[in-house]
């Protein structure tokens, strides 16, 4: 196992934060929340067909580095087919 480094909803501000999902009440919108530089989308978004007001209340993200830095591909994965 590699090291492991959590970052959570409030270490990511000031990155951009893109998510998309079917609104979870009725299925039929496609819900975007994206934040340029401030995390702007945590007080939340509204569904446009059902008013559902959706609150992302929490999120994290977990990177994996392996153990003598990083992997690089195997030549079958860089051969381009034509």
């Amino acid at each position: 196992m590699g090291i492991i480094d959590k970052y959570s909803l409030d270490r990511l501000e000031g990155s951009r934060v893109e998510l998309a999902f079917d609104c979870p009440r009725c299925k039929k919108q496609r819900i975007r929340m994206r934040a340029e530089s401030d995390l702007d989308f945590w007080d939340g978004v509204e569904c446009p067909k059902c008013n559902a007001k959706i609150i992302l209340d929490s999120f994290s993200i977990a990177v994996i580095r392996e153990n003598g830095g990083t992997t690089s591909p195997s030549k079958e994965e860089t051969v381009a087919i034509t």
